[in-house]
């Protein structure tokens, strides 16, 4: 499967289209190899957009020209169907008061934002999952009340099986971990 997944944000394509041209220019690339994850989650990253050469500047340029140009379609539409801006919102992935050039600031704020709101995202998975878990074991509680005698016994012990493979299943590292990047590096990457 050599197609990235998407994040699922709204911002996406922009995201991946900064982040790949980001990682064309050598020398950030190895600046954000080497940063440790905290100045990566905070932006403090930011700071290295100075060290890009002017064709990656441009191309960023470009890219927040044409972002700012669809979050404004997008506030139109938006505007049409609501009758009012009462229930918009402002996108925290950019800098809005410079629409024309890509700056630390861009880069900060969008690293903020996604790092934000993939947490969110974790975070209702999560949610999502423990309720679909409850629920689950809500109607196995259910049939195995309505079940006669001799069946309640085949229940449990499937039941049971089933507890029991889940629990068995193989390590997977904490997104974020040395494991887990070690991980990308080796499987994905295929750099070792």
């Amino acid at each position: 499967n050599g197609e990235p997944q998407g994040t699922g944000l709204e911002y996406d394509n922009y995201l991946r289209q900064v982040v790949e041209v980001l990682e064309s220019d050598d020398d950030f690339r190895k600046k954000l190899e080497t940063a440790n994850i905290s100045d990566i989650k905070s932006g403090a990253i930011a700071m290295h957009l100075e060290l890009v050469n002017h064709t990656i500047r441009t191309k960023l340029d470009e890219i927040k020209r044409m972002e700012v140009q669809r979050l404004k379609e997008l506030a139109r539409i938006k505007m049409r169907n609501m009758k009012g801006v009462d229930r918009m919102q402002i996108p925290g992935h950019l800098d809005l008061r410079n629409p024309h050039s890509f700056e630390m600031k861009d880069l900060e704020h969008l690293i903020k934002k996604t790092t934000s709101d993939l947490e969110e995202v974790d975070k209702q998975r999560r949610t999502d999952f423990k309720e679909y878990e409850m629920e689950k074991e809500f109607q196995y509680e259910q049939k195995l009340k309505e079940a006669p005698e001799e069946e309640r016994e085949k229940m449990k012990q499937r039941h049971e099986e089933v507890q029991k493979k889940h629990k068995q299943h193989e390590k997977l590292n904490h997104p974020a971990s040395k494991d887990q990047f070690e991980e990308v590096w080796e499987k994905q990457d295929e750099l070792v």
